[in-house]
């Protein structure tokens, strides 16, 4: 549903809750993910996928998701991916967006300071 609302015309402050709002459903539906795969690495059943995925839309999308927590507590998130990283890169992108996910969420709820995500 929000992926219509995003077809439609929004000014800026609309688009940006619609975006964050499909971000954060994503979200939920991989923390759900995230509780079947562990019932399937302790059934010894997990299987990772090998498929081109765009590295950096996934980073910005986690970022995107955290925004608005890290700027209520007063933290500046980035990304700096280096030129020497492909656009697309082979790997499982839902495990990839799961771990980073895990990392930037665990640093914006413990953090103080400032945090940076390289790759």
């Amino acid at each position: 549903m929000l992926g219509l609302l995003l077809r439609t015309e929004l000014n800026s402050t609309q688009r940006d809750y619609a975006q964050t709002a499909q971000a954060c459903g994503k979200a939920l539906i991989a923390l759900i993910n995230e509780v079947l795969d562990r019932a399937k690495i302790e059934a010894g059943k997990l299987e990772l996928e090998a498929v081109p995925f765009d590295l950096r839309s996934i980073l910005d999308d986690v970022l995107s998701l955290f925004s608005e927590k890290s700027r209520h507590k007063g933290l500046e998130l980035a990304v700096f991916v280096s030129d020497k990283v492909p656009d697309i890169v082979m790997g499982d992108p839902g495990r990839f967006r799961q771990i980073v996910t895990n990392l930037v969420g665990n640093s914006v709820k413990v953090s103080g300071i400032f945090q940076n995500l390289f790759a």
